[in-house]
C-alpha cells in the first residue's frame, strides 16, 4: 500500500465542513468539501485520501479512501459508505440496495439546472443522476444534461465545482431547462419510489403488487429484460436498448402479462419457418437466464413454453396465420406495428440484392462464373 503524503496544513480534519444531503453522491461531497476548504479536488484526492489527482469517479469504488475523506471531514463512516458502490461481476450494490452494474455510470456526471438554481448556494449532485434508469429529474421533471453548450460532456475529470462544466467553465446552472414527456417523468417517479429515492407513486404500487417478492435490483433486472426483447421485436440494436430499455420494461411491466404475451408472440412470428416456435423458445429461453431470481425466472419460463405450445397449436392447424394476442394496450399494437415496419425495411435494402441475382438466371453457367464484381 502506498504510503500516505503529508496533508496540506489548510486541510484540517477536526473540523466538520460539510453537511451531506440525503440521497447525495461520494463526488459531489468531496467536490464541496474541497471547495469549503480552499484546496482543489487534485489536492485532497492526491494528499489526503491517497488516490490519483483525475480519480474522482473512483472514489465511491474504493473503500479506503471513503473512511479517509469521512475522517477527515469529520463525517460519520458508516453514512459514508451507504453512498459506495461496491461492485460484484454484474451487480452493483449502492449501500442496501443491488441493482445492474450497466445502469450505473460513475464517470458521468448529469445535471438538472433547474434544481441546482433553486438549490441556493450550496448545489448538489444526486445520485439517482448517476443512474441511467433516470431520464430526468425526478421531482421537477426536468431533462438531465450531461454536454455542456461547449459540446463536451460533463464528466467529474478535473472537476472543480458540482454547478460548472470540467472543460470550459462555463455555469451549468444557465442551461436553459426542458420539460420532459409526462411518460418519462412518470418512469423516473416510479423508479425514484422503487429504489429508496422518492414517495410512493400509482406506478410503483402497481409493480409491488404485481411483483411482491421481488427485490428492487430484481424488478430493475426484469425491467431490462422486457424492454430489450421488445425492442429485439422492433429490430432496434443493442445500444439503444442498453440505455432505454429499463424505462421501456417499466412501461410493459405495468401491462403484465399481456405486455409479455405479446413479446412472446412477437419472437415466434420472427422466426424463420424452419425453425418455427422452438427457435423463439430457445431464443427466449437464452435471454431469460439472465435473470437471478428464481421465482420471476420460473413465471418468465412458464409463460414462455405456454406461449410456444399455443404458437405450435395454431401453426398446425392454420400454417399461415400469424400468432397474435388480443390488444389490449398501446404496446401489443406497437409490437405488430414495430415487425411490419421492420420487414418492409428488410425487404426495401434486400431488393437491389435480389434484381442483381436475377440476371444469373438468363445467363448460362461459363459467362456467370466470368462475371466480375462490378457487373
Amino acid at each position: 500500500m502506498a504510503e500516505r503524503r503529508k496533508l496540506p496544513a489548510r486541510i484540517n480534519p477536526t473540523r466538520k465542513t460539510v453537511t451531506p444531503w440525503p440521497g447525495e453522491c461520494l463526488p459531489s461531497i468531496a467536490v464541496r468539501y474541497a471547495e469549503r476548504t480552499a484546496i482543489t479536488v487534485g489536492e485532497l484526492l492526491a494528499s489526503g485520501l491517497s488516490m490519483r489527482a483525475t480519480d474522482l469517479a473512483s472514489l465511491p469504488l474504493t473503500r479506503d479512501a471513503v473512511l479517509a475523506m469521512s475522517h477527515l471531514a469529520s463525517l460519520d463512516p458508516d453514512d459514508m459508505l451507504l453512498r459506495s458502490y461496491d461492485t460484484s461481476g454484474e451487480t452493483v450494490a449502492i449501500g442496501d440496495l443491488g441493482i445492474p452494474a450497466y445502469l450505473l455510470d460513475p464517470a458521468r456526471r448529469r445535471v438538472a439546472p433547474g434544481t441546482l438554481k433553486r438549490d441556493g448556494d450550496a448545489p448538489w449532485i444526486r445520485l439517482s443522476w448517476q443512474l441511467r434508469c433516470f431520464a430526468c429529474e425526478p421531482t421537477s421533471g426536468e431533462m438531465l444534461v450531461d454536454h455542456c453548450p461547449c459540446g463536451k460532456p460533463i464528466s467529474w475529470v478535473r472537476c472543480m465545482s458540482v454547478f460548472r462544466c470540467n472543460w470550459c467553465g462555463a455555469d451549468l446552472r444557465d442551461i436553459p431547462v426542458r420539460q420532459a414527456p409526462a411518460h418519462l417523468v412518470e418512469s423516473s417517479r416510479t423508479f425514484a419510489a422503487l429504489l429508496g429515492f422518492g414517495v410512493s407513486t400509482a406506478s410503483s404500487r402497481t409493480i409491488e403488487r404485481l411483483f411482491p417478492s421481488a427485490s428492487a435490483g430484481a424488478r430493475l433486472e426484469l425491467f431490462a429484460l422486457l424492454g430489450r426483447l421488445q425492442y429485439r421485436t422492433e429490430g432496434a440494436g443493442p445500444p439503444l436498448s442498453c440505455s432505454l430499455a429499463p424505462i421501456r420494461g417499466l412501461e410493459l411491466a405495468l401491462g403484465w402479462p399481456t405486455s409479455f404475451d405479446g413479446i412472446v408472440a412477437g419472437f415466434v412470428d420472427a422466426q424463420p419457418t424452419r425453425l418455427g416456435p422452438a427457435g423463439a423458445l430457445v431464443d427466449l429461453r437464452t435471454e431469460i437466464d439472465a435473470i437471478k431470481q428464481g421465482p420471476i425466472r420460473r413465471t418468465l419460463l412458464r409463460r414462455v413454453e405456454a406461449g410456444v405450445r399455443r404458437a405450435e397449436r395454431i401453426r398446425r392447424k392454420k400454417p399461415n396465420r400469424p400468432v397474435r394476442y388480443r390488444k389490449t394496450n398501446h404496446w401489443e399494437s406497437q409490437v405488430h406495428a414495430g415487425r411490419a415496419a421492420r420487414d418492409a425495411s428488410r425487404q426495401e435494402a434486400l431488393q437491389p440484392v435480389l434484381d442483381w441475382l436475377q440476371r444469373f438466371r438468363t445467363k448460362p453457367v461459363d459467362q456467370v462464373s466470368r462475371l466480375r464484381l462490378r457487373d
